[in-house]
């Protein structure tokens, strides 16, 4: 009788121990799920804010829209800067417009290869250092009642198509053209230079980017053109005009970039 009874608690206690070994080994395995459910977490929340953070470092930092009488186009020009550590490439800059109630009225990207023909067509310069910033316009149409403008910039940590040009420019000022109209007297800036060739390579399509500034230091105006000469030989120059839209309050201006294609023929 008592080997039976001693035999039973043997087989108890082995139950017992087996029953605890199963809850202990179900606990390490949850363990070992739930680190690697927090690990993947951490990696996507660390894409994620890596991500928001490239976002983050680049911001509008002033825009002053206006409206083009003739079209009816509301005009932005913007200025963007690289508040990162590292250099950024082909900015893209996408603005929405709003009215008091908040009601979406148009958005328009710098990027969009379909908006409406205005000049310039990206943001300047394609590379944009760390504090450095890059100048940009964006054009709405037929946007009336307007109270504000929201922006989101992104760029890239490369370009594939990006090379560095020793473009120089020579000489450069602003001229001032007063002008009668219907509506009576009007002015006109424009930005005449030259440009010279400093590669070894001949380059074709140069392209001049100008900012203008009021008495403030806003910026209210960006215009670009291409040079007089479609393709520059080494060393040699060209001469450049680039007009501002009519009758803004540009009191200084600044060359922000030139940029040009390599010639192939």
């Amino acid at each position: 009788m008592v080997r039976k009874e001693s035999r039973y608690f043997e087989i108890t206690i082995c139950c017992v121990i087996l029953s605890c070994a199963l809850i202990l080994a179900g606990c390490k395995l949850k363990k070992t799920g739930e680190l690697g459910d927090k690990a993947r977490s951490e990696k996507k929340t660390g894409q994620l804010t890596k991500k928001l953070s490239q976002e983050s470092k680049l911001e509008v930092v002033d825009a002053n829209p206006y409206y083009v009488e003739i079209m009816g186009w509301l005009r932005v020009p913007f200025v963007v800067e690289n508040l990162g550590d590292s250099d950024v490439y082909d900015v893209t800059v996408v603005a929405t417009a709003y009215n008091a109630e908040g009601k979406i009225l148009g958005t328009i990207s710098s990027d969009d290869k379909y908006r409406l023909a205005v000049s310039p067509e990206k943001v300047n310069p394609s590379r944009i250092e760390p504090g450095g910033k890059g100048y940009g316009v964006l054009c709405f149409g037929n946007i009336k009642d307007y109270t504000g403008i929201r922006f989101q910039v992104t760029a890239t940590d490369k370009s594939e198509s990006f090379k560095e040009k020793e473009l120089v420019i020579v000489e450069h000022s602003m001229t001032e053209e007063k002008y009668q109209s219907g509506k009576g007297t009007g002015t006109k800036k424009t930005v005449l230079g030259t440009v010279k060739n400093d590669t070894n390579e001949r380059v074709s399509n140069v392209i001049i980017s100008v900012a203008g500034f009021d008495k403030a230091g806003k910026i209210v105006d960006l215009a670009e053109d291409k040079a007089e000469i479609d393709e520059i030989s080494p060393g040699s120059t060209s001469p450049f005009s680039i007009d501002f839209e009519e009758n803004r309050p540009i009191e200084k201006y600044k060359i922000v970039a030139v940029e040009a294609t390599d010639d192939s023929k």
